[in-house]
């Protein structure tokens, strides 16, 4: 079911990576998985996506530096941040969330749905 466009799931906690996969394939999505953030971007630099969903506290590389990469390469890609905490200390947060945002755990898979969905309109993708 790849009529709703690519997405790129990076998180390190597998029962989280599961649940998101599930629903997302389940709303008719391609899904990909990373377990960590340097994973995560080698994903990103060899296949494309129209959305990345990415937790931030990860070994080796965060969500936050994995945005800051995608920006740097001038990649317009939506992004849903999700923790458990926000990195509101990260001074240019807003500017590496656009296009995208944070989405702070615990949340439902509905909620998150209805992001990717309006992340995905947003950008001009399948949604």
């Amino acid at each position: 079911m790849d009529n709703h466009g690519r997405i790129l799931v990076v998180e390190d906690d597998a029962v989280i990576q599961r649940l998101i996969g599930t629903m997302l394939d389940g709303a008719g999505y391609s899904v990909a998985f990373a377990g960590d953030g340097e994973e995560g971007w080698e994903a990103l630099k060899t296949a494309p996506f129209d959305l990345l969903i990415t937790d931030n506290n990860m070994p080796k590389v965060t969500g936050v530096e994995m945005v800051r990469r995608l920006r740097e390469t001038h990649l317009n890609l939506p992004v849903i941040l999700i923790s458990g905490e926000i990195p509101r200390h990260v001074r240019d947060l807003n500017s590496l969330l656009t296009p995208g945002l944070a989405l702070e755990k615990p949340f439902s898979m509905a909620q998150l749905l209805g992001h990717v969905r309006a992340q995905m309109i947003a950008a001009g993708s399948p949604a």
